[in-house]
């Protein structure tokens, strides 16, 4: 077969290329071979490069107005000192290695102002020799974030008989709560302490002295393993006054002429019957509700605690907005020039479901009775007006399972 022109231009331009790589290979080699061994000395002047070791780990965990470094190293005999920098090299800090424990080292770096942080860390070796730069990173936090905090908000507090108690109701905890501190006086004078976590909706402080207050806080951590806590400024509440149940059998109800009546066979005197369950107290269909009680003697009121109809929690009749008025010589025409305002109050629903959706802690909240505390310095009234301005359902009249009162001891 004889072969194409083609072909032959293809192995001329390659035997070409062989013979001319031939050439230059034999110059070089023949260069090379004319270098002396100081030539060679020249060209491969300083010799090789030698680094320190670098770190094996750094760990970074944040602080307040500091960050504290984690040093792992490998190990090396030769390793003399360590060099952290930041502020893009601007500042630095060394340490010995000497400080390295089983080959660990904890370094603290303050004071930092709030921001990121990224750090290059170098080790140095007894003759000087640097290591490659080991890259880390955090983020600090000062008073911006703390300047951002607040206490967690508490919802409400009710005295509570068995056990006997304040318990104290919380909002929801905000991002990086990690705790709610409550300081206060035990009946012996000790100081004690209470923790509520995050994730629990209210505490029972048992044991406290009367008359004194408890002191309470929020702690914050913004990260987990942050070393630090944040804590939000102190605030103060009073301890309920030192009470006493007002005796049912000194309660009547003063009719007077403004006044709504019972109605749907559920009566007033039902109030204070000590049945919990149903019936309790209604009142006729209309607007303008509002009833008027008998204390039996002037009485320095210090609460009042409230029952929902059970068979309607949270709907229907049930009070769900309502005043309280008190008077020592009501006018006879039941008009309200003689009355003055105590106190206005609103029930309150743990879940804040919509009506008709009850959760286990509104059913156990609402049947053990819900506390409306006076203002501090209330004064003595013998007849309480109490006003219904809503119920939870929108109806056209009101019903109250039962009713308590409690009075300052003298």
């Amino acid at each position: 077969m004889i072969p194409s022109i083609n072909s032959f231009v293809k192995y001329r331009n390659m035997r070409s290329f062989a013979v001319l790589f031939a050439l230059l290979f034999i110059g070089t080699a023949g260069f090379l071979s004319s270098c002396n061994k100081d030539d060679y000395r020249d060209f491969t002047k300083g010799g090789e490069i030698i680094y320190s070791s670098r770190l094996d780990t750094v760990m970074v965990a944040p602080g307040k107005n500091r960050l504290q470094l984690t040093l792992v190293k490998k190990s090396d005999p030769l390793m003399d000192f360590v060099r952290i920098f930041w502020h893009s090299g601007n500042d630095s800090l060394e340490v010995k290695a000497s400080q390295f424990v089983d080959d660990t080292m904890m370094v603290a770096i303050s004071p930092l102002e709030d921001g990121n942080y990224n750090f290059k860390i170098y080790t140095y070796d007894v003759k000087g020799h640097g290591s490659v730069a080991f890259d880390a990173y955090g983020d600090v936090y000062g008073d911006g974030y703390a300047n951002a905090l607040t206490t967690r908000v508490i919802k409400s507090a009710e005295v509570e008989e068995d056990p006997a108690g304040l318990n104290i109701y919380f909002g929801h905890a905000s991002v990086g709560e990690i705790a709610t501190k409550i300081s206060y006086l035990s009946t012996t004078g000790d100081s004690v302490r209470v923790y509520v976590s995050p994730d629990t909706s209210n505490v029972l402080l048992t044991g406290y002295k009367p008359n004194t207050k408890y002191v309470y806080q929020s702690l914050f951590k913004p990260e987990k393993n942050f070393i630090d806590t944040f804590y939000t400024a102190k605030a103060e509440v009073a301890f309920p006054l030192a009470e006493e149940k007002v005796d049912n059998a000194r309660l009547s109800i003063l009719e007077l002429p403004t006044d709504k009546k019972d109605a749907h066979g559920w009566k007033m005197a039902y109030l204070w019957d000590g049945n919990y369950g149903t019936p309790g107290m209604a009142t006729e269909d209309g607007a303008d509700q509002w009833f008027t009680i008998d204390l039996g003697a002037e009485t320095p009121l210090t609460r009042i605690k409230m029952w929902q109809a059970t068979d309607r929690l949270y709907a229907k009749e049930n009070v769900k907005k309502f005043e309280v008025y008190g008077s020592n010589n009501p006018n006879a025409d039941g008009s309200w020039d003689s009355w003055t305002l105590l106190l206005a109050a609103e029930s309150y629903k743990p879940s804040g479901q919509p009506v008709g959706q009850n959760t286990e802690e509104d059913v156990a909240y609402a049947t053990s009775g819900e506390n409306f505390n006076m203002p501090e310095g209330t004064a003595s009234y013998r007849y309480l007006r109490i006003k219904m301005l809503e119920n939870w359902g929108n109806s056209n009249f009101m019903t109250i399972g039962e009713i308590a009162f409690w009075e300052k001891v003298k």
